[in-house]
């Protein structure tokens, strides 16, 4: 199977464009809402053809970074990512690995009493509401593992740490 030339300089063109894109939004602060530009002024601020840019536009939709609004007051707008697909994507690339649930555990030993000293040193009122709810409700449901897991992302979420939060979720997903 042969690849055109064409085609592949075309992709990377709209790979280059694409990661120019996010990176503006990153440096703008990633304000949710706000429009980057029409598709007219995008081709003409990177240069690019109507298919190029368009190329460029799935992969930054892919990535849920902004999506294009068609019409008046339309444009490239800047959206919030939903953790969703990254999660996903971890799960499968473990799946893939092999990796067992006595693997998951041992992560969870190593990682969990980190993340409780620090939920213990940051908590305030309503997380300990919150962890409190979640243990009342795993009362109420003993030895389902959906409540148990529930435990354990909160107590996640309650250490602020993000990247410790999204793998604590992803581990129960």
């Amino acid at each position: 199977m042969s690849v055109d030339p064409e085609a592949a300089r075309t992709g990377k063109r709209a790979a280059q464009i694409a990661r120019c894109i996010e990176a503006e939004i990153v440096r703008r602060g990633w304000p949710i809402g706000a429009s980057l530009g029409s598709e007219a002024a995008l081709q003409q601020r990177y240069g690019a053809s109507r298919s190029v840019l368009r190329e460029a536009v799935r992969l930054v939709e892919h990535h849920q970074v902004a999506r294009m609004r068609r019409g008046p007051n339309g444009g490239l707008i800047v959206c919030a990512p939903d953790a969703g697909p990254a999660t996903r994507a971890v799960v499968i690339y473990l799946e893939y690995r092999g990796t067992t649930l006595d693997d998951l555990l041992d992560a969870r030993l190593v990682l969990e009493p980190l993340a409780a000293a620090l939920a213990a040193e940051q908590i305030d009122e309503a997380g300990i509401e919150r962890l409190r709810a979640v243990l009342s409700a795993e009362q109420q449901r003993p030895g389902l593992p959906a409540a148990r897991d529930e435990f354990h992302v909160a107590l996640a979420q309650q250490s602020k740490t993000l990247c410790y939060s999204c793998l604590s979720k992803s581990r129960c997903d």
